[in-house]
Formats: C-alpha cells, structure tokens, sequence
C-alpha cells in the first residue's frame, strides 16, 4: 500500500504541467507559428532561384534542316540536303542589372522570416505566460472565496443559533447574513474569472487546465537598468524592424540594377553535325 501510495504521489507530480510544458503545447498548436514557418521555407525557396540568375545555364540545343535541291543542280557533293546538329551550351551571366542585388535581398528576406517567426513567438509565449499565471491566480481567487463563504455560512449560523438564546441581537446576525450574500457574489465573480482563464489557457495549449503545476519561488532578477535596456536592441521584434529597413534598401538597388546592360558568355559544345565543322 505505502508503494502503490507513492506511486500516485509521483504520477500526479508527473503530470503537473509546468510554464514550459505550457509553452511547448502552444508552439505545436498555434497556426500563426505555423504559417511563419510556410513563410520562412517560401523565402528560402526564393533563395535557391536568386542564386540559380547568377549561377550557369547548362542546356542541350539541336537542330535539323531538309534543304530540296535545286532544279538542275545535278548531284553536287557541296550540297547536303540534310543538315543537322547536336550540342550542350553553357550561358554564365557576367553582368546582369540587380541580379547580385536580388541575390542578397532573396538572404535579407530570409534572415527577415526568421526575426518575425522568432517575434511571433516571443509575442505567443507573452500570451501564454498570462494566460497561465492568471489561471493559477483564478484558482486560488476561487479557493480563497470558497472558503470565505463557508466562513460566512458557518458564522451565520452560530449567529442565529446565539440569537434563539438571547445571546446575540438581530443587527449582528443581520450583518452577518448580509456578509454572506457578499461572499456569495464574489464566489460567484471568482468562478466566472476561474472559467475564463481556464478557457483562455485551454485555447492557447489545448491542454487541460486543472493540471497546472502549483506556483514555485520567482527568480530573483540581477543586472543593472543599463544592461536590460541593451538587451532590447536584441529584441525579434526590434531586429525584424531593422531587417525591414535593409529590405526595402536593397530593392533601391534592384531599381537601379534594371537601368544596367547585360552580358553574358555561352559557349557550344558540339557533340555531332554536318558540313565542313563536322570533325570540329
């Protein structure tokens, strides 16, 4: 019995969910965090083709041509009626108007997604510090007022008791009654507040809210007001910003690349063809 007691004791300590274990569940659950994952493999998928505009074009060309001979022309052994081709060619872009710009643009946006992804997280886990910490406050709130009406009830009914005897007047009981109403509104209000919170948990972590871990010590916080306010240039949400100033920067010189020539080098490779360059 003393094991199978245990047993429960640590099963139910398990199973206690604690602000991380919160906070995990509503990363897997949220769609936000899930479509800024869409939008992060999307621009690196817009990465892979800004580098395939600088990198080389490798291509197979053909050719094939009937040529009728001319009336009277007899058989010429410098007429070829048939004349074909086969090669593999190379284009490498030397010069083309904001491709090198799009190409860093295309790692801009990249390193774009992942500053709002990590600001769409740091904003959920705000969310769920609340909606947890205002759950387990709605669950002491609820406990509290419970007990403050059971005090209430039982002080009303020694009262009237006290009353039948002569030993209490009918003001303090009337007070004390008036007392109860009190406390059975604000149980009332509390239990509102606790169905909220436990719908607002349950909506962000679709985990139950009567599982919550019971509340630990707060850390205590070390460093200077100089320190944290540094800290805030590192912020995701303040880099995402920033990231959206060189964003819209590097598309000034995608503009001023279109305004630029092109060129580019090819080359053939012939495999087969006819004529004179057949051996070449």
């Amino acid at each position: 019995m003393k094991y199978l007691l245990l047993f429960f004791l640590s099963a139910e300590a398990y199973s206690a969910i604690s602000l991380k274990d919160a906070f995990q569940a509503a990363r897997l659950n949220m769609e936000t965090l899930r479509r800024a994952d869409a939008t992060l493999s999307q621009r690196e998928e817009q990465e892979n083709r800004a580098k395939a505009v600088v990198l080389p074009n490798i291509s197979g060309v053909g050719s094939y041509t009937r040529i009728d001979p001319p009336a009277g022309a007899g058989a010429s052994p410098f007429l070829l009626t048939k004349q074909y081709s086969a090669a593999i060619r190379a284009t490498q872009p030397l010069i083309r108007g904001g491709s090198l710009a799009g190409l860093q643009l295309s790692k801009d946006n990249v390193l774009l997604a992942e500053f709002q992804k990590n600001a769409s997280e740091l904003t959920l886990y705000q969310l769920v510090i609340n909606s947890y910490y205002n759950l387990i406050i709605s669950q002491m709130d609820a406990k509290n007022l419970d007990e403050l009406k059971r005090m209430s009830r039982d002080r009303v009914r020694e009262l009237s008791e006290r009353a039948k005897i002569g030993r209490s007047r009918q003001g303090e009981l009337k007070e004390a009654q008036a007392q109860l109403l009190t406390a059975d509104s604000q149980y009332m209000q509390g239990v509102i507040s606790l169905q909220q919170a436990e719908r607002n948990f349950e909506f962000y972590t679709r985990l139950a809210p009567t599982d919550v871990a019971a509340l630990t010590d707060i850390p205590l916080v070390t460093g200077t007001l100089s320190q944290y306010l540094e800290k805030i240039k590192s912020r995701p949400d303040i880099m995402a910003s920033e990231q959206q100033i060189k964003v819209a920067d590097r598309q000034i010189d995608i503009a001023k690349g279109s305004h630029y020539p092109s060129l580019d080098l090819t080359g053939n490779y012939y495999i087969t063809r006819t004529g004179v360059l057949a051996t070449s």
